[in-house]
């Protein structure tokens, strides 16, 4: 287990004359790659660049797979720097926590499918006051083109809990549904945290040219006219219509068959797709 501190990365030993358990700093970086992450609750980005920086040769050529090369220098260099613009101190801490991608091949073995299921580590700056209710609204924020310097200031967090979900279509009403497949907990080992942390600031490139990018976007002005903005209910509820629609649909094609047998689960789906409609319908007409 390595342990992620204000002042660098250590681990648990023995002091050889008082025999007491103490933390003594690492040797030698790559030695711990495997390790499960602890962090300390005042550690900050800032702490975690500064020492990544002092083991600079280390890793750059430890995690040059996930940055393409660029070094850490220079954006210790920048963070360095007096902020730029404004600080993101609407912002209460950056968390790590795992994106997961689960795919079902079409392929059978065995009279089996097996799933395929991806890991990566990624982070966002968190507002934790924000409570979401409209699609418009979200707790967390990517930091990939925000200046390192802006929000060094972070303490960080690590959400082990994840979630993995599928999208299949029920075959006797070719309605696709989401299923909650498990939700569980993964720690993170030292490489996948670091490199995740080192694939997301790296990649627009250096600082210079992830502000240039910032800048463009920036200037990027988009004629909205009289676009009306949607609320997160009113999507939900073109989608429950367009589901209901597609379910009558296909509850006549096995009248027209005479799969009668099939009906009576089709009929359950529809009156639950209705009467999420009719609160949807009902919410959005009680918030005008």
């Amino acid at each position: 287990m390595i342990h992620i501190k204000k002042n660098g990365f250590f681990v648990k030993g023995k002091d050889a004359e008082t025999k007491s358990v103490e933390f003594i700093e690492v040797e030698t970086l790559s030695y711990h790659l495997q390790d499960s992450v602890v962090i300390d609750e005042d550690v900050t980005v800032e702490d975690l660049v500064t020492s990544l920086n002092n083991w600079a040769i280390e890793v750059d050529l430890i995690f040059a797979g996930y940055t393409k090369g660029f070094n850490i220098g220079p954006y210790f260099d920048s963070m360095k720097l007096g902020v730029v613009g404004e600080e993101l101190d609407d912002l209460d801490f950056l968390e790590f926590h795992w994106n997961v991608e689960y795919i079902e091949y079409d392929e059978e073995v065995d009279g089996n499918i097996t799933p395929e299921i991806n890991f990566m580590v990624c982070f966002s700056g968190i507002n934790d006051s924000v409570k979401v209710s409209t699609f418009e609204e979200s707790r967390e924020y990517g930091l990939s083109l925000a200046p390192l310097r802006n929000w060094k200031h972070l303490p960080i967090k690590l959400d082990k809990v994840f979630t993995i979900t599928s999208v299949n279509k029920d075959p006797k009403t070719n309605v696709y549904k989401q299923k909650k497949i498990i939700t569980a907990e993964r720690g993170f080992n030292f490489y996948e945290l670091i490199g995740g942390f080192l694939y997301e600031l790296s990649w627009h490139g250096y600082p210079d040219k992830q502000e240039e990018v910032a800048d463009k976007l920036a200037n990027i002005s988009y004629e909205i006219g009289d676009m009306k903005r949607v609320s997160f209910d009113e999507i939900k509820l073109e989608g429950a219509r367009e589901e209901l629609a597609d379910l009558e649909t296909n509850k006549q094609s096995l009248v027209d068959n005479e799969k009668y047998e099939d009906i009576g689960e089709v009929d359950k789906q529809i009156e639950e797709v209705k009467a999420e409609i009719e609160g949807l319908e009902k919410k959005i007409n009680e918030d005008k």
